[in-house]
């Protein structure tokens, strides 16, 4: 996982997050991962940071499962298996799709990075719950030999 500077998610969230992590891949159970990620990184109405560490706790959390997803699928498919292969797999949408999903009618150029459109609540929430939901039923898949052969990818 690439190192980032975290501005409102602190290291013991961090943790916590981990912790879950681990929780996930001993269980084997997708059903209660973002229900737990909200009691750990809880939405205070009044607080506009509590909203921005959310975002950045669910950031974290999809980092940490797209090295493992990208382990889960060499491991499945073999040594070849590349990041594309893994996008194609889950069929996970670029970021731009979800932006125009959520009713934002801009044009692309005022996102120039992905750390722009992370900026946007509303299809941050959408898109990286996508990513985390797609990844860890990829890994869970993968762990269990329950996917799509290597001609399909």
């Amino acid at each position: 996982m690439k190192r980032l500077k975290y501005y409102y998610l602190d290291s013991d969230s961090r943790r916590r997050i981990d912790d879950l992590l681990e929780n996930f891949l001993k269980q084997g159970s997708t059903l209660h991962l973002m229900e737990r990620l909200k009691e750990l990184l809880p939405i205070e109405k009044w607080n506009p940071n509590s909203l921005r560490k959310h975002v950045e706790g669910m950031y974290y959390l999809s980092e940490r499962l797209w090295t493992l997803a990208l382990d889960a699928g060499k491991k499945a498919y073999g040594n070849d298996f590349s990041r594309e292969n893994l996008l194609r797999v889950t069929r996970t949408l670029p970021m731009s799709q979800y932006r125009y999903l959520m009713g934002s009618r801009e044009p692309m150029n005022v996102l120039l990075t992905r750390d722009d459109a992370l900026q946007d609540p509303s299809t941050a929430f959408v898109k990286l719950k996508h990513d985390i939901e797609t990844w860890s039923e990829f890994i869970l898949s993968a762990r269990n030999g329950a996917i799509e052969s290597a001609e399909n990818i």
